[in-house]
Formats: structure tokens, C-alpha cells, sequence
């Protein structure tokens, strides 16, 4: 799965702050978390690169970026697993 492939997955549900691609998981963040809801419901259990994904949300842990309150994406879908497993 490439940067591109997700950013085409993602980018209709709303404004994507940044793509991380981590070994065989990707963490996709939005700017809003309605927009992170919007991805969520939409793709959790669809099909990217033939393989099924899962989508999850994962909280920004203390410290981690600037701000930290609902609406500045500290909710995101989380990590796609190339290994078969799909997004986490």
C-alpha cells in the first residue's frame, strides 16, 4: 500500500492532516474528529490492496503535538497491517 492509495481511501470523508506509514501500518489523522467518525464508519471492514481493513481510532497521548481537545483530530482511523490483518 503506498501514501497515495490511502490518501485516495480517506480524503472524501475530510481534511487529512498527515498520512504516517509505519512498516506495514499507516496512521491517517483529520483535522476534525466528525471527519475521523465519517472515515471510520465509512471504510472499517472495506477492501484496499485485496485485503480487508479495519479502521480504529486512537487518542493522542499527553504531550504528543500541540492543542488537545475534541475537534483538532486527536481521534483518527488508524493503521492499515499489510499482513493480511488490514487497518488496526
Amino acid at each position: 500500500t503506498k501514501r497515495e492509495d490511502l490518501q485516495m481511501l480517506f480524503e472524501p470523508y475530510g481534511e487529512l492532516v498527515r498520512i504516517d506509514m509505519k512498516r506495514n501500518y499507516a496512521f491517517v489523522q483529520f483535522k476534525t474528529v466528525d471527519e475521523a467518525i465519517r472515515a471510520k464508519e465509512a471504510t472499517n471492514g472495506g477492501k484496499l490492496d485485496q485485503s480487508e481493513i479495519t479502521v480504529e481510532f486512537v487518542a493522542r497521548r499527553m504531550g504528543e503535538g500541540g492543542g488537545g481537545g475534541r475537534g483538532d483530530g486527536e481521534r483518527r482511523p488508524r493503521r492499515f497491517d499489510d499482513r493480511g490483518g488490514g487497518y488496526r
